[in-house]
């Protein structure tokens, strides 16, 4: 649950960063360091990143999701027991009576946060695309070792049951876990070009709305598809209770269990995200 709260709380004063930096670019770029490196400390100047402020006029925007809770339980909406902070809170503000909740968290804050009916937004028994507008720098590898370009663009869940759009030795890559007992990596035969892209995963179901559904699934970049391949189980429901989407990184158990993937988790994407977008028409 803690976990749960500290993670809505961080993505609502996210939001309220400022315009530049808000959702614009994932992950968040580090500050540019202005300071001075010598070979000494007298000669070092140290500075340090401005503390995060939202522009003029911003609103303060909390949220705060409580597992196993339900309008049945605080006395701010006529329950038993006693929240004073919260009807500080709801007293100061607007109060919404008309929020329904699932029986699982991760539905729960995915309807909360993005707004959408939680049964509209799992990618189960259905066609959906990724598109991901991402600038890489560089694209380099030696060897069979590679860099400027690696990392996780997005993921979710883990492989018990997830998938993972993201670039390993230089190629773009989809990784799908069939609940653990199948394993599928869709990869392109072609290294990644350095500049901005779009890289696009689209999945077509073979029986759109049949549980467990198989189908096609393809690749593109700037348009142009470079691999295609075969799903012949699809999860059916949902990946997971409890792990969540990450954009720019795997967090927690990673989706693929490949060693050149696992030990690099959470295997942050080296060049810069500027979008992400699930179209599930």
């Amino acid at each position: 649950m803690k976990r749960d709260v500290a993670a809505a709380v961080a993505l609502a004063l996210a939001l309220c960063a400022g315009a530049a930096t808000a959702q614009d670019i994932l992950p968040r770029p580090d500050p540019t360091f202005t300071g001075t490196l010598a070979r000494t400390l007298q000669g070092s100047k140290p500075e340090f990143p401005p503390p995060l402020r939202p522009p003029a006029g911003a609103p303060n925007v909390l949220v705060v999701l409580i597992d196993d809770a339900g309008f049945g339980n605080p006395a701010t909406f006529g329950g038993p027991v006693a929240t004073p902070t919260l009807d500080g809170l709801a007293a100061r503000g607007l109060r919404y009576n008309r929020f329904h909740v699932t029986a699982l968290c991760s539905p729960t804050r995915a309807a909360l946060l993005s707004g959408r009916n939680h049964h509209a937004m799992p990618i189960f028994n259905r066609a959906f695309s990724i598109d991901a507008d991402i600038d890489v720098e560089s694209n380099r590898c030696v060897l069979g070792s590679c860099s400027g370009a690696e990392g996780v663009i997005v993921a979710n869940a883990s492989f018990l049951g997830g998938f993972s759009l993201y670039v390993r030795g230089g190629k773009l890559r989809y990784t799908y876990s069939f609940l653990g007992l199948e394993l599928d990596d869709l990869v392109t035969g072609e290294t990644l070009s350095t500049g901005k892209l779009t890289v696009r995963y689209e999945f077509t179901a073979d029986k759109p709305n049949e549980l467990a559904t198989g189908g096609t699934q393809r690749l593109f970049v700037g348009g142009k598809q470079v691999a295609e391949g075969k799903l012949e189980h699809t999860v059916p429901l949902r990946f997971s209770g409890s792990a969540g989407m990450d954009v720019g990184r795997d967090n927690g158990l990673p989706v693929s269990p490949n060693r050149l993937y696992y030990l690099r988790r959470p295997f942050p994407f080296e060049g810069t995200i500027e979008r992400v977008t699930f179209d599930l028409t």
